[in-house]
């Protein structure tokens, strides 16, 4: 799902908690939503640019998976979230309705998505926001899996670009500023950790993740390679199992 996507989707869903179950159909104002997926408030309404990333939202499939103490998966749901939508150019508002049953499953989630979509503003770079929403993922672990660098241009937006396929400029440009706005703005701090060729060329990287506050240190978890850059004294969290229940999205 691509950044724009998601971040539309939680403004959807945060306007439109508060009335259920009594309203199936729920609006927002196009300026809004035009806010939520460009991050820039003053973005002006474009439907040209609008309209493929709302086809777009209406194929995502959100999955559960009800895990077993073996691993196995006991219970599978999957459910499209947004079934309809209508912008009126006029009043420049846009009228919107969830599934049925994706509505039972998010009403009572007020606050979570409060919660989301001010995190996801609080982030003035997409690239920071597709990296926090990568390395919170794993805080539970304390650091993520290597990864090659060119998987992690994917996971920020950046896998076409080919200006940043030079680590220098990706480092500088991108992962530092995103790093930064991370441990400034976030919950979580990160740091940064790199593996090199013989030759000096960096191949994979991974990031220590703790939590604002805990106990511990980020070099419990860097063993094996180079830190990129300092974030500054930080704690581990500590360690934990996954809940048995897990969402997931992926693009139908």
């Amino acid at each position: 799902m691509k950044l724009s996507q998601r971040r539309a989707l939680n403004l959807l869903l945060y306007m439109a908690l508060p009335h259920m179950p009594q309203r199936t159909r729920h609006q927002v104002s196009l300026n809004a939503l035009a806010w939520a997926m460009t991050g820039d408030s003053r973005a002006s309404p474009n439907l040209r640019t609008i309209i493929p990333d709302i086809e777009a939202m209406m194929q995502i499939l959100v999955e559960w998976d009800v895990l077993g103490e073996d691993g196995g998966v006991e219970e599978w749901e999957g459910m499209t979230i947004v079934s309809w939508v209508r912008i009126n150019r006029a009043d420049d508002i846009v009228y919107y309705s969830f599934t049925p049953e994706f509505q039972v499953r998010v009403q009572n989630n007020v606050r979570v998505a409060e919660i989301a979509l001010k995190r996801q503003l609080a982030f003035r770079s997409i690239h920071a926001l597709a990296l926090y929403e990568h390395t919170r993922y794993y805080l539970e672990d304390k650091a993520t899996p290597w990864i090659s660098v060119s998987s992690l241009m994917a996971i920020m937006g950046l896998n076409k670009n080919k200006y940043y396929q030079d680590f220098r400029r990706l480092s500088e440009k991108i992962i530092r500023p995103a790093v930064s706005s991370i441990n400034d703005t976030s919950d979580i701090e990160i740091v940064a950790e790199v593996q090199r060729r013989d030759k000096g060329e960096v191949v994979a990287i991974r990031f220590s993740v703790v939590q604002k506050g805990s106990i511990g240190d980020h070099a419990n978890a860097m063993t094996d390679g180079e830190r990129l850059m300092s974030s500054g004294p930080a704690d581990a969290a500590n360690e934990g199992e996954r809940p048995a229940a897990a969402m997931t999205q992926r693009q139908q």
